[in-house]
């Protein structure tokens, strides 16, 4: 369903410029980030009045006591993507119903003031990601407000984290009524090695917008899902219609070079499946390793039902090979 709305959000306190997609071919189209507009960051009293706020109390009970609320229900994940750094990209993604979103009136207009909090910790209790206080305003029309309780609405929130073990504690509140969700989720960040082939999760998207001169900030908060200069409109499930334009992307690492053409050479065959029997598949070749294409789904004629889109990477140059997969439904 589309949305038209006006999101502020808090401003991360980096930018890394960790991602290459110049060659990414994709429709201009989609949601994206176009409605988000980036605040300065906070002074020095406003970081310490967010210490002192409603969400920093809700974590550091959910981190001393293990004291979890859950009065706003939101779908959670978190995917993971290499970076060229010694960092891995790690996109917090929540999903919330707008009906479940309370609005008030103080303006005149109907208002919400959404806050994503939260922290990332190791096992010893050793802070790996800060404190993160990111605020989203919701500025709706009558009108707009009818048809934004009838959908649902995916954020992410754009972290960076070296390899290992962690605990990840987060939250979000509705300053109108004053509801809160916080949670605590084990993480494994995969190392995604230069010496070994590896492949990130693979992300389906129906639409995708392109942001020229954009980069990733680090600790921001986006409408969608957002690789730099390219921002995808996602769905929690990857629920899609058999006749969707569905693009889809991931990144490869650990690719050996060509000696003749000192670019990575990588067949990628791309197997769909259901009830684990393969009903479709195709074959391309790449001299990169980033990758973001249509996912020809009207080829195969899918009835509604489960499946599962399956890449099996080979590096031509070391004959390595990883395989990776998505579950997707079409309804």
């Amino acid at each position: 369903m589309k949305h038209v709305l006006i999101f502020i959000t808090g401003v991360s306190f980096a930018v890394l410029m960790l991602f290459s997609f110049v060659a990414i071919e994709g429709k201009e189209s989609g949601e994206g980030t176009k409605n988000c507009l980036q605040l300065s960051p906070p002074s020095a009293a406003q970081q310490e009045e967010q210490v002192k706020s409603p969400e920093f109390e809700a974590l550091q009970q959910l981190i001393d006591e293990g004291a979890a609320r859950s009065e706003i229900p939101l779908k959670f994940k978190v995917n993971y993507f290499y970076t060229k750094e010694n960092l891995t990209y790690c996109p917090l993604i929540f999903e919330v119903l707008g009906a479940d979103i309370s609005f008030g009136k103080e303006t005149g207009g109907n208002e919400a003031l959404l806050k994503a909090f939260g922290t990332v910790r190791s096992p010893e209790g050793e802070v790996v990601a800060p404190y993160f206080y990111l605020p989203m305003q919701l500025y709706l029309t009558d009108p707009q407000l009818e048809s934004f309780q009838q959908g649902a609405y995916l954020w992410s929130v754009s972290l960076f984290i070296p390899p290992g073990e962690y605990y990840l504690y987060f939250g979000l509140r509705n300053e109108v009524d004053g509801k809160m969700t916080t949670l605590m989720k084990p993480l494994v960040v995969p190392n995604f090695s230069p010496d070994k082939l590896s492949v990130s999760d693979i992300i389906l998207a129906k639409a995708l917008l392109r942001k020229p001169g954009s980069v990733l900030e680090a600790v921001t908060i986006y409408d969608g899902l957002s690789f730099g200069n390219v921002a995808y409109q996602i769905n929690f499930d990857n629920k899609f219609q058999a006749e969707d334009q569905i693009e889809f992307v991931f990144l490869v690492s650990g690719a050996g070079l060509d000696p003749q053409t000192q670019s990575p050479s990588l067949k990628a065959d791309y197997i769909i499946k259901k009830d684990g029997s393969t009903i479709g598949q195709f074959p391309l070749q790449y001299q990169m390793t980033t990758v973001s294409q249509p996912l020809p789904l009207q080829l195969f004629k899918l009835s509604p039902g489960s499946y599962t889109f399956e890449i099996v990477i080979t590096d031509l140059t070391t004959q390595a090979t990883t395989t990776k997969s998505v579950s997707f439904i079409i309804i």
